[in-house]
């Protein structure tokens, strides 16, 4: 991954980084994080929360989506890991001016979420 993949993280109100996604991902298989862990988000300029963090890192997805005159997005599970948040949105259809937010209010996701937006052919 670039460089610019990096992310500083909070947790507990400290702030630690930064770290590239694969350190990130052994902290939190050594159960050192959790999805409560933020992250700061460079591209929204906010700390977001740690189950959004690969949305994070490619934020244009959608916009490609639009250029290409794709018209409508279908919302991709990665199969029974998957958060109860997530499961509930899994292979709904959204028209592309009106995705739902990724990831969903209320992911617990581990060691983030894994939906992802693909286009609908119509």
């Amino acid at each position: 991954m670039p460089e610019d993949s990096r992310r500083y993280i909070s947790r507990i109100g400290h702030t630690e980084g930064p770290f590239t996604i694969d350190e990130i991902y052994d902290l939190i298989l050594a159960r050192k994080m959790d999805h409560n862990a933020l992250f700061w988000s460079e591209s929204k300029k906010a700390w977001k929360s740690m189950p959004g963090i690969m949305l994070d890192i490619d934020p244009d997805r959608l916009e490609q989506f639009i250029k290409e005159g794709v018209k409508k997005v279908r919302v991709q599970s990665s199969g029974p890991k998957d958060c109860r948040a997530c499961t509930a949105l899994a292979d709904k259809i959204f028209p592309i001016d009106k995705p739902p937010e990724l990831p969903p209010v209320g992911c617990t996701c581990v060691p983030w979420c894994r939906l992802v937006l693909s286009p609908v052919k119509d």
